[in-house]
């Protein structure tokens, strides 16, 4: 992720909507801290959201960010998204063992979070990628990238 750009392209889309949005950069450990700490003035610097490159590729990390049982101190819901339904898909789909099953349940749980507009979800396809002249006829996804940025917003 590039995020001065990325930053600069999200205060200049959300001021075209009237929204203003300024960042307070912190390094990456302040960051980590204040994701696992409750959504305190003291740990966030009273920031209502934050902003970093984050995937989840399996119902363990789908189920610490956003199920309620999440909460931080006991895992990373920072944002304190609570849905009973959300909650009843990860659960079994965390603990289910048939791979079919479990991606049935992540794509409902995953409709879920997208209809609760649990994060803001940003993909930018146009990070620098560098490779080996070896590899050939690589051609990046344009509907996805493993950089994201989320912005989470407290209730």
């Amino acid at each position: 992720m590039v995020p001065i750009q990325i930053n600069e392209f999200l205060q200049q889309n959300f001021a075209a909507a009237g929204i203003e949005v300024d960042f307070d950069v912190v390094e990456w450990g302040m960051m980590i801290l204040a994701r696992r700490s409750a959504p305190s003035p003291a740990t966030s610097h009273g920031d209502d959201g934050i902003n970093n490159s984050l995937g989840y590729t399996d119902p363990s990390v789908m189920y610490r960010l956003f199920a309620s049982a999440s909460f931080p101190l006991a895992s990373t819901n920072w944002g304190h998204f609570s849905n009973p339904r959300f909650d009843d898909l990860a659960t079994r789909a965390q603990t289910s063992f048939d791979k079919a099953e479990q991606t049935r349940l992540l794509g409902e749980a995953h409709a879920v979070l997208v209809d609760d507009a649990a994060w803001l979800y940003i993909c930018h396809d146009l990070n620098p990628r560098e490779m080996s002249k070896r590899v050939q006829n690589f051609r990046p996804a344009q509907s996805w990238s493993q950089d994201f940025t989320q912005i989470t917003m407290r209730p």
